[in-house]
């Protein structure tokens, strides 16, 4: 999604490094081979950048692609709700290896062809808590392959690519995911080429689904995340054409590994200080120790199944109550700070209770969905 919509860059918390290898209809002779990098992170609580490399070989015909996105975001609802435009600039450089092929005297493949197309694209990404929706046309410009003579009809002039779709996302339990999917992709002169998944997600580490794409091929996929640093996919693609007949089918890895990003540290400048008042300056204090936490619950009817032991290692103590909307598979789906209750300013104490609370796991109870309560952490400062 990151390469197709640039408003994607950014959208997390994390600077992300992503890379992709796609071996599409193996065992046929000059099948499309996609390897692809990419780089996003957000810049602020606004602005997200991204930088992606894309490489495309098929038969005699290489393409690489260059493209910088950026994102601009609008919140609804804290992280909760979200919309985000995008908008990349690139280009791609295109080899076509005429002289490999041997056409005699044609004089449109007398000589192999390199060519560099600029080009931009825009996208739209919406999201919240169970449902995401996007639009996207990754190559606006149209580029053309060969250039004709006045006797010589045009061939080898890209068109632009629509890609629209969306998808859910709801608990199913109280460790259990379940994700749906729809895109369609529509470009001018070729048929509209329409996807469907479903997948589940196990403790948010393990997922399984499959894939349909209509009148083409199936497919399934499964993916591990260890940790919130690494993630890797593989998917397998089965064609349901004629074209069965002289493959194996299509094999796709995914690799990805990110860093939380501060944002806070990353946009706020800090003058320089003379070297006579860092002199003065008394030595900071070491990263401090983990401190006790007396934490309340506060919720009708339900009844705590699991909460994370909430220490905390902030420089102040303070008072913090959390709004939360609990499913009715126990699991914790809206956070927010409930400022009238909450005596504490310091952010860091925030972030932690808003945190533990989102972590916490209530009972079961299809007799209360969406029950609304309150979590109270008292952070105490030894």
């Amino acid at each position: 999604m990151h390469v197709i919509n640039p408003a994607y860059a950014g959208s997390t918390e994390f600077t992300n490094f992503s890379a992709n290898v796609r071996k599409q209809w193996l065992g046929l002779d000059g099948a499309p081979t996609t390897n692809s990098f990419y780089i996003d992170s957000p810049f602020s609580e606004s602005v997200g950048v991204g930088l992606s490399i894309v490489n495309d070989q098929f038969s005699i015909i290489k393409e690489t692609q260059f493209y910088a996105d950026f994102s601009y975001k609008l919140e609804f609802f804290g992280n909760d709700e979200a919309l985000f435009f995008g908008l990349k600039a690139g280009g791609s450089i295109l080899n076509i290896d005429y002289e490999s092929i041997a056409l005699g005297n044609d004089p449109l493949f007398s000589r192999s062809l390199t060519k560099f197309n600029p080009n931009v694209g825009v996208g739209v990404y919406y999201r919240n808590e169970n449902l995401w929706l996007q639009a996207a046309v990754p190559r606006l410009l149209t580029s053309t392959w060969v250039e004709s003579d006045s006797n010589v009809p045009l061939v080898g002039k890209s068109t632009r690519h629509y890609y629209i779709g969306g998808g859910t996302k709801y608990y199913v339990g109280s460790y259990m995911t379940a994700n749906t999917a729809v895109m369609a992709k529509i470009a001018k002169g070729a048929p509209t080429s329409v996807d469907v998944s479903g997948s589940l997600i196990y403790d948010e580490k393990f997922e399984a689904g499959l894939s349909y794409r209509i009148k083409e091929s199936v497919g399934a996929m499964l993916s591990i995340k260890p940790s919130d640093k690494f993630f890797i996919a593989y998917a397998y693609t089965y064609n349901t054409t004629a074209l069965k007949a002289y493959n194996n089918g299509t094999h796709e890895v995914t690799l990805r590994f990110s860093l939380e990003r501060n944002i806070d540290a990353a946009v706020k400048k800090v003058p320089k200080k003379p070297k006579e008042e860092i002199a003065k300056e008394e030595p900071k204090q070491e990263t401090p120790k983990e401190n006790f936490t007396e934490v309340k619950y506060y919720l009708d009817n339900r009844t705590k199944d699991y909460a994370p032991d909430p220490k905390y290692t902030c420089i102040t103590g303070g008072f913090v109550a959390v709004d939360v909307i609990v499913s009715e598979y126990g699991q914790v789906i809206k956070v927010a700070i409930n400022n009238s209750k909450t005596t504490a300013s310091d952010q860091c104490l925030r972030d932690a209770a808003l945190k533990y609370a989102k972590a916490t796991i209530f009972d079961t109870s299809k007799d209360a969905p969406n029950a609304k309560g309150i979590i109270t952490f008292n952070f105490i400062k030894e």
